[in-house]
């Protein structure tokens, strides 16, 4: 669908449609090219300029004239809730302190002393997937829905138990998460799932605090203790560990497994790729794969310029990080999959002081579950009738429904 002249109009038209949430670049290609500073609306109709290329959602990520700070209204719950208050909501100093506990137990080197564990978790969920036997016709090969029997079980399982989240409480813990990221999927609606969650954390953080383990949340409160901080933002950290964790991981991987499923050959080259080139391929997998295409918002404090356009005091922005991940301008020939230089610099985590503190851990889960893949199957083709792939959600979280897949065993 091209942009017509009434480019707010046409873009809140697509923005909302489903046609976006089968295919963003539809809509991003044309804005990246001729309005990278487009003015549209949210859900609610707030008035928002949506930033669209690589160069300028960079250099806006990192000026303090933007900031998160009354982006969103407080007290959305409509009750006293701890989760109303998170890093969304703070900039600066506060924001850090907060910040500072849930980056220090998800560090890279924190992450990785959980790497056994998050194996031995996800090879266990491959186990028990089945392989078929490859016939003539690959695709008339029995065929496995791989995001419900692998891709979410095995991200929940390894995310929860990394987290300290015992495994009695995982399945209501999904429900929780689902009915605030995914509404449309979930069995019980947003305000019903918030009034769960909050309790939940507050007994979570009580008996981690008075039996620690070795795990994220003990990690966090000690932490956290070290700095002062308040037991409401100790609760509400937590949330956010726990809301952005399994969720945008399984997502990120189910639509990393579609692209290497859909473009033949590209799961061999990843499966047979030496170290050093498969890290980087999954780099770029992650660039292309980014579930959630649009950011949070952020408020302009102080006049901004921006590809000749000057924003004002008040003016919101979101960025449109799904866009800017397959910048020509930045990436040569973007569709393509390919082990780049600087493979690490993309912004499917975001950038600067509100980038994603769950980064090193959803690596980690997501080179694991491929890895894994790689080594129980020879190759992973589309099912025959599967269809065209078919998403679900909104401009802020999509999903991917299905991914009906034929597994042919290693030899």
């Amino acid at each position: 669908m091209p942009l017509d002249d009434d480019t707010a109009f046409c873009a809140d038209r697509i923005l909302h449609s489903a046609q976006f949430v089968h295919d963003p670049e539809t809509l991003f290609a044309p804005l990246r090219d001729r309005h990278p500073v487009c003015p549209v609306h949210t859900r609610s109709g707030t008035p928002v300029w949506l930033i669209s290329r690589d160069e300028g959602v960079r250099a806006l990520l990192g000026d303090d004239r933007l900031v998160m700070t009354g982006a969103y209204a407080a007290g959305a719950s409509g009750t006293r809730n701890a989760l109303d208050r998170n890093l969304l909501d703070l900039d600066g100093a506060e924001h850090a302190a907060i910040r500072r506990p849930a980056a220090g137990a998800l560090s890279a080197r924190a992450v990785e002393r959980h790497h056994p564990a998050i194996r031995r978790i996800i090879a266990s969920h491959a186990a028990q997937l089945p392989a078929a036997r490859a016939p003539e016709r690959p695709g008339a090969a029995a065929s496995t829905e791989l995001i419900s029997a692998f891709i979410r079980p095995s991200m929940l399982a390894s995310t929860c138990t990394v987290l300290g989240i015992p495994a009695a409480d995982w399945a209501d813990v999904e429900q929780w998460v689902r009915a605030l990221l995914s509404p449309q999927a979930a069995a019980v609606d947003a305000d019903t799932a918030l009034a769960a969650l909050e309790p939940y954390l507050r007994r979570l953080v009580r008996q981690k605090t008075t039996v620690p383990q070795d795990d994220v949340v003990s990690a966090v409160l000690a932490a956290a203790r070290d700095g002062g901080i308040a037991q409401d933002d100790i609760v509400s950290l937590c949330g956010m560990l726990v809301i952005a964790g399994f969720e945008n991981t399984g997502r990120t991987l189910a639509n990393a497994v579609h692209r290497l499923v859909t473009h033949r050959g590209e799961f061999a080259r990843y499966a047979r790729a030496q170290p050093a080139e498969r890290q980087a391929l999954l780099e770029d997998l992650i660039r292309l794969s980014l579930p959630e295409p649009l950011s949070s918002l952020r408020v302009v404090a102080h006049p901004v310029e921006i590809e000749g356009r000057v924003l004002d005091p008040g003016d919101k922005v979101m960025f449109a990080f799904g866009a800017a991940n397959r910048d020509d301008r930045r990436y040569a020939d973007p569709e393509a999959l390919e082990p780049r230089p600087h493979a690490r610099d993309h912004l499917s985590f975001g950038k600067g002081p509100h980038f994603c503190p769950g980064a090193a851990l959803a690596r980690l889960q997501i080179a694991v579950a491929l890895g894994v893949l790689a080594e129980r199957f020879d190759d992973i083709l589309p099912a025959d009738g599967a269809g065209p792939p078919r998403w679900t959600g909104t401009y802020r979280h999509r999903e991917l429904s299905r991914l009906d897949v034929v597994l042919v065993p290693s030899s």
